[in-house]
């Protein structure tokens, strides 16, 4: 059993490659590798180490520096750039190095890993593409999402289901809310954001008060059900 983590502090982690399937974690296999991790927001953690770092490059394709990142404020920064032997970080040259946070929140989306516990040990899980996965990769969207502080647009397939997943909570008188974080590790702002962006798009029905759990039956969608 797999349990999300939201309060890792930091330190060495055993990383397992695994799938998000049906929102269901899979580990494949055994960890492929043991890494010292800084925490990110939503109980996700960034391994660091020189292979995290990215090399930079000048417009001409030249490379000149190494990028360190770190986390700041929960989320990945760039906090130092060393020269590559040989080049000179002039004020010239670092108006030439195009989109330093965009790299930043790439790099660190491909490396950032899930913090679960799995039986009494704390655990890294990094999300992978397979062939027989079809479903969608909601871990890897959250990854992205929260490394690059650009909320990502999700579909109205994976909203239909959050409302499924909503109502399911509501009718067995469970919390709407961490029905939503089991089915996807994700944090409580971001179940509560999904909701209200299905409400937005009317796969769910508006809360009969403010801030209050339910949907009125007057603006459903066709075909929308409680079950």
């Amino acid at each position: 059993m797999l349990e999300p983590i939201y309060d890792f502090p930091g330190g060495k982690l055993l990383i397992y490659p695994a799938l998000d399937l049906a929102g269901q974690t899979r580990l494949m296999g055994q960890p492929s590798e043991e890494r010292e991790c800084l925490p990110l927001a939503h109980g996700l953690a960034l391994p660091i180490g020189d292979d995290t770092n990215p090399i930079l490059h000048t417009r001409e394709g030249e490379p000149v520096a190494v990028l360190e990142i770190g986390v700041v404020g929960g989320r990945a920064a760039c906090v130092g750039i060393r020269a590559l032997p040989g080049s000179e970080l002039t004020t010239l040259l670092l108006r030439q190095l195009e989109a330093l946070q965009k790299l930043v929140s790439t790099v660190a989306a491909k490396r950032a890993v899930r913090v679960m516990r799995k039986d009494d040990n704390l655990i890294g899980v990094r999300y992978i593409n397979a062939e027989e996965f079809t479903g969608m990769d909601e871990g890897r969207r959250v990854v992205e999402e929260t490394v690059s502080g650009k909320p990502r647009a999700l579909s109205d397939d994976f909203l239909r289901e959050v409302a499924h997943v909503y109502r399911t909570a509501l009718a067995s008188r469970q919390s709407t809310e961490r029905a939503i974080c089991e089915r996807w590790p994700t944090s409580p702002a971001n179940a509560r954001r999904w909701v209200a962006l299905a409400r937005k798009r009317g796969l769910l029905g508006k809360a009969p008060r403010e801030r209050g759990a339910g949907e009125t039956t007057d603006n459903q969608p066709e075909g929308g059900s409680h079950g």
